[in-house]
């Protein structure tokens, strides 16, 4: 079995799951995830982590461990001594689809402009430039 195939498989077993009131409720994996709000919204992977730490009461979002193997899988919190690394954790983190697809920020983190302008294939200052329209200080 190839690593995609069985990627496909691990998202199949977790698309429905039943709750006590027999609604059901698809988990998806991460990077579908992130790909289904990178399309919708433009985010990054380090945007979502910031949405994550908020939770959905402060107009974040929730992820979820081993939906792919409970029925009511528990919520995912970071670490307390997570370190610099906040992205990693995140490929074990399942997201109820119908938040993903609903999911209306009410605040963007942006990161910073050296990692947009390298990811831009631009030099700092030509990105700095651009986004404020701005003459190169003296």
């Amino acid at each position: 079995m190839t690593r995609n195939s069985h990627q496909k498989d691990i998202e199949t077993m977790a698309e429905t799951r039943i709750d006590d009131n027999v609604a059901v409720k698809a988990y998806i994996a991460y990077p579908k995830a992130l790909k289904r709000l990178t399309a919708l919204l433009g985010t990054t992977p380090e945007e979502l982590v910031a949405w994550l730490f908020l939770g959905p009461k402060l107009g974040g979002l929730s992820a979820y461990q081993n939906a792919n193997e409970l029925d009511r899988p528990p919520r995912f919190h970071f670490e307390y001594f997570t370190g610099e690394d906040y992205l990693s954790p995140l490929m074990a983190c399942w997201f109820l689809e119908s938040d993903i697809d609903q999911f209306a920020p009410s605040d963007r983190y942006i990161i910073c402009a050296e990692q947009e302008s390298a990811a831009l294939n631009m030099s700092f200052n030509a990105a700095r430039k651009a986004l404020r329209n701005t003459p190169n200080p003296q």
